[in-house]
């Protein structure tokens, strides 16, 4: 089978399936008039062609206005109601606020960063053993505030009155006292 062959094979394909252009319809003809076998040949072509089963079906048809209202619908959501924003203004105020509180407690209940506080009001000398086990003796009317661990590797205790201070050895975390004046 040599080129011409199967372009004529191809030429009765598009013909038979309604593809074919103005001019290949005219090479058609003068293939069909040049000789009486292409005659039976295209007729018997023809008859295969329409006891096929694809040729039983139907072209479809496509409707592309409904098609492309589909996709459009799909692609872009609906716009948001105003209830459904407002609910998401609402849901974002109640997670922020419980973020808030259960930070707010967490920092509050660490007992690593509590701040205590001790007075001698009641006209006595008190004593006291700090976290890092150094000893504070207060006078009379003397108060101490001090954080439960370190606070920036320092040790601090703010002072308003007099103390003694016996302090345990520890070069990595000095021992600062802080007082009013």
């Amino acid at each position: 089978m040599d080129q011409f062959d199967t372009y004529i094979y191809e030429l009765i394909a598009r013909h038979l399936s309604g593809q074919t252009t103005a001019e290949e319809e005219v090479a058609l003809q003068d293939w069909l008039k040049a000789a009486p076998e292409n005659q039976t040949e295209f007729d018997a072509l023809s008859k295969i062609w329409e006891d096929s089963p694809l040729a039983a079906v139907p072209a479809r048809t496509y409707d592309v206005a409904a098609a492309w209202e589909k996709t459009d619908r799909v692609v872009r959501p609906a716009v948001p109601s105003r209830i459904r924003s407002l609910y998401a203004k609402y849901a974002a105020a109640a997670a922020v606020l419980i973020l808030l509180t259960a930070g707010a407690w967490w920092l509050e209940t660490r007992s690593s960063l509590k701040k205590h506080e001790l007075a001698a009001n009641d006209g006595k000398i008190k004593s006291l053993e700090l976290p890092d086990h150094s000893t504070v003796t207060l006078r009379q009317g003397a108060r101490i505030r001090y954080v439960n661990g370190y606070h920036h590797n320092q040790r601090i205790v703010e002072l308003e009155g007099e103390a003694f201070f016996d302090i345990a050895n520890d070069p990595d975390h000095p021992f600062l006292v802080r007082t009013p004046r």
